[in-house]
């Protein structure tokens, strides 16, 4: 949409400068262990405490997507805020420090 605009050059100045300000955090070991911890702490907390139904039970099943807990996991090494109005990050709070913000309004 730039490249068509009729203010091209300020447009892509602008994009350039807001790009300039975002981070991006790399996995590493020390995260994949984070994620590893902060899961089992999840199960511990949430799963079925059956043997035979938390063999079974994923992650999901408790309501945790996946990717929610990358996320966790970085912002607790980094020691970053999450903005966001999931619950799941909610809930990662019974079990692990995380500072966790919502800008919606009501």
């Amino acid at each position: 949409m730039m490249e068509r605009s009729q203010q091209k050059e300020t447009n892509i100045a602008r994009l350039i400068e807001f790009l300039e300000d975002i981070s991006i955090y790399r996995i590493d070991e020390y995260t994949a262990d984070l994620y590893g911890q902060l899961k089992a702490d999840l199960f511990n907390q949430f799963a079925p405490k059956e043997k035979s139904k938390r063999r079974k039970t994923k992650i999901t099943d408790l309501g945790f997507g996946e990717n929610d807990l990358w996320i966790a996991a970085i912002a607790l090494q980094h020691n970053l805020t999450i903005v966001s109005a999931d619950s799941d990050f909610q809930r990662i709070k019974e079990v692990k420090t995380l500072s966790v913000e919502s800008w919606l309004t009501s």
